[in-house]
């Protein structure tokens, strides 16, 4: 999935006002949430289908998102969220 830094940015906006308050800010999800943690996710159609159609708890979002604010969070998640590039040699980024 490729996405512009506008798509980023936009799919971020929408995620901070939208997904946050259950999934939390970084995607980990929250403690005392039902909401599953969404880091390490790379599947982009099923996040963009539970977004627009709701899954178990999850809401369907498809009334009050345009669909290119759906597909612009479903690329944050897996572009910003999921899995980060290793390091050449195999081993994950340093930590900062």
């Amino acid at each position: 999935v490729s996405a512009t830094p506008e798509e980023l940015a936009l799919g971020k906006a929408k995620f901070d006002v939208t997904c946050a308050a259950c999934h939390g800010p970084n995607g980990a999800g929250l403690q005392g949430s039902s909401a599953p943690p969404l880091s390490n996710r790379t599947d982009y159609a099923n996040i963009s289908r539970v977004i627009t159609g709701g899954q178990g708890e999850m809401p369907a979002l498809a009334a009050m998102l345009q669909p290119q604010e759906i597909e612009a969070i479903a690329k944050y998640v897996v572009k910003t969220l999921g899995p980060q590039p290793r390091a050449p040699g195999g081993r994950p980024p340093a930590e900062d």
